[in-house]
């Protein structure tokens, strides 16, 4: 039962009943055109609680903060949000009751990142857009950019081999120059001592990135600064070089008297485990592509929790983005293998420099611009060189050019096209497409959480744009 007449009029504002008299004090004249009838309300403001109907009737007045409940419920009013307390008296409840009746005002926001969090979000209304970057993945192991000479659990130096010989009673035998077996007693004064060839300082060596790296057990190396030719030292084991270096010779030690009958390899491997078995050369840096993308809503990020959405790609993708609620997914790079190209007589490979054409090889590529630093490619064995000329000294790099449409790669390590072709048949090339792809997949709505909401996806950043109530400092 209503007793006092602004009760009637908040009662108006709350949809509870249709009609009331005619408007007579001031308060009672903001209250009416807050419940829809056609008054005027008074040019000025005099009182507190004036100053917060005027606001809510859409007058210019300025910010004033609320001292009593009531007030705190009018503030309430304008930006469709109770307060944290609970209404007490009849005019709390009723002031309560025209919050609830209005239809929130929402706004949108965006935040980017790799992982986004914010608190303002409209509970349970849908994200109006959620784009994840799908990037392509690649592991470098720690460093830069790939190098020719970085696959497999074998990087050494392919030219340097053993040959077969007996020293002082003890035989060296070997297949291909990498495995061996190591026969017999060594009889004379000193250790008998297998030296592989030595490579000399040039063009002609193959330089690996400072780091840390593993020779088999019972093999030296000599190692030198891949920039100077200057001696670093005769490593065995383990060893850390803080300089990129290459390898100049390697040996084979049975001491004095020793008997011997086992297989040995010579090998270098990446990181603190020394290489078990021979192996040729492969890729170290693979690239690979994504068939789906997981999305995570939750309070707070963890990335052990179970996916809020996985979306299902349809095929492998090498980069794009993946608008998740509107189910577009836009692809930008593309993959190739180098077996797909022609590496002939336009090759200079006395020089260790590959040329191959790409017109109508690599479709729909995007092309460096004369003034580009770079161009957004992946290589899984070769590091790019900048628009720039490159030459036979560009070692473990590769270009593409505009002018001669050709891709050219350096490799000190091959002296003839069938070598170059035999070690990289299965190097990736992940390019930037010139027209992007759109490929239409089912949308995914998200609806935003109560409170804190962080977001992330598994295949890069994201972009989210997502409700918020509106207050009255945005334009209401």
């Amino acid at each position: 039962m209503l007793i006092t007449r602004e009760e009637m009029y908040l009662a108006k504002m709350a949809g509870k009943i249709d009609t009331v008299p005619v408007p007579i004090t001031r308060r009672e004249q903001y209250l009416a055109y807050l419940g829809g009838m056609n008054v005027d309300i008074p040019a000025k403001p005099i009182t507190t609680d004036e100053y917060f109907l005027a606001a809510l009737c859409g007058q210019e007045v300025p910010e004033i903060s609320p001292v009593t409940r009531v007030q705190a419920y009018m503030v309430g009013a304008r930006t469709r949000t109770l307060p944290s307390f609970i209404p007490i008296t009849r005019e709390e409840r009723l002031w309560a009751c025209y919050i609830n009746s209005l239809e929130p005002t929402i706004i949108y926001k965006t935040v980017s990142g790799s992982i986004v969090s914010f608190d303002d979000a409209a509970f349970g209304y849908p994200l109006r857009s959620l784009v994840a970057n799908i990037d392509p993945v690649q592991d470098l192991h720690g460093y830069d950019s790939p190098w020719p000479a970085g696959g497999g659990a074998n990087i050494l130096d392919p030219n340097i081999k053993l040959s077969e010989e007996t020293i002082d009673g003890v035989t060296l035998t070997t297949t291909n120059g990498y495995q061996f077996h190591i026969s017999g007693t060594a009889s004379g004064s000193s250790a008998s001592v297998f030296r592989s060839n030595t490579i000399i300082f040039g063009n002609d060596i193959v330089p690996l990135p400072a780091g840390t790296y593993t020779l088999p057990i019972g093999i030296t190396a000599q190692i030198r600064n891949s920039e100077t030719g200057s001696f670093l030292g005769n490593m065995i084991g383990t060893f850390t070089t803080e300089t990129s270096f290459y390898v100049s010779q390697v040996w084979y030690i049975v001491s004095v008297g020793s008997t011997v009958n086992f297989d040995r390899i010579i090998a270098l491997a990446k990181g603190s485990t020394a290489p078990a078995a021979w192996t040729p050369y492969s890729n170290i840096c693979p690239i690979s592509g994504r068939s789906t993308v997981n999305v995570w809503v939750k309070p707070t990020y963890d990335p052990t929790e179970n996916p809020t959405a996985t979306i299902q790609l349809g095929d492998t993708c090498y980069g794009g983005t993946l608008d998740v609620t509107t189910g577009v997914l836009t692809v930008d790079r593309a993959s190739i293998l180098l077996n797909e190209f022609s590496f002939d007589g336009i090759s200079s490979a006395a020089r260790h420099v590959f040329r191959a054409p790409y017109r109508g090889i690599i479709p729909n590529v995007k092309l460096p611009r004369s003034d580009a630093n770079s161009w957004d490619a992946l290589c899984s064995s070769y590091g790019y060189k900048p628009y720039a000329p490159i030459s036979a000294s560009d070692d473990g790099k590769y270009a593409i050019t505009t002018s001669g449409d050709r891709i050219v790669f350096i490799d000190h390590r091959c002296s003839t096209v069938e070598e170059f072709m035999q070690l990289n048949a299965n190097v990736q090339l992940v390019y930037p497409l010139a027209t992007p792809i759109e490929i239409p997949l089912t949308p995914t709505q998200i609806s935003a959480l109560q409170g804190q909401n962080t977001l992330w996806a598994d295949s890069g950043d994201v972009t989210v744009e997502y409700p918020a109530y509106a207050d009255d400092s945005e334009g209401l």
